[in-house]
């Protein structure tokens, strides 16, 4: 942002896996709670963003100069090079148990408690979601430590853009600062 010459800055935040360290999201995608559709009530320890999928220029491996036309990307997913992960409910089930007892060691005072009540509260509500995707980084894939996983839907057919869903104690705010 320019104004009369002078260069402003804004700030805004990165959201890092609290395990790995790698960047999830950032602040610029206005995570909030999520909301239950079926209770309309908050679902706790959860945040979510909103991502359309976007157009880019498709460039040729073996010659980047080669424009191959346009592909149709996720903006979350492109943007922080999240990978799909395939898993089934009894994987997931036990993956969040690991993770959440991993990311309840590394709390203290009011959000280890915040944490523990919310654990059984999102873990269903994650359980019974249909159509739930899950994305990580490839970094974090490789570490033997349990990754965050971004958990993605669309709430129905009409949906304009797709939920990235993250587990709020999972992550940790870092400032970046934008020119």
């Amino acid at each position: 942002l320019t104004n009369n010459n002078i260069k402003m800055k804004r700030t805004s935040f990165v959201y890092k896996c609290r395990h790995t360290n790698d960047v999830l999201i950032s602040s610029d995608y206005g995570l909030k709670p999520v909301i239950d559709q079926d209770t309309n009530e908050s679902v706790p320890g959860l945040v979510e963003c909103y991502s359309k999928t976007i157009h880019r220029s498709k460039r040729s491996m073996s010659d980047p100069t080669d424009d191959e036309g346009p592909e149709v990307v996720n903006h979350v997913e492109d943007k922080f090079h999240l990978e799909e992960c395939k898993m089934c409910k009894d994987t997931l089930r036990d993956y969040l148990t690991s993770y959440c007892d991993e990311t309840l060691s590394l709390l203290s005072g009011k959000e280890r408690e915040d944490f523990q009540k919310a654990v059984p509260i999102f873990t269903k509500w994650l359980l019974r979601k249909e159509g739930l995707r899950l994305f990580s980084t490839i970094n974090e894939m490789k570490k033997e430590k349990n990754p965050s996983f971004a958990f993605v839907y669309r709430e129905s057919k009409d949906s304009p853009a797709e939920s990235f869903v993250f587990i709020r104690s999972g992550l940790v705010s870092a400032a970046a600062t934008c020119a």
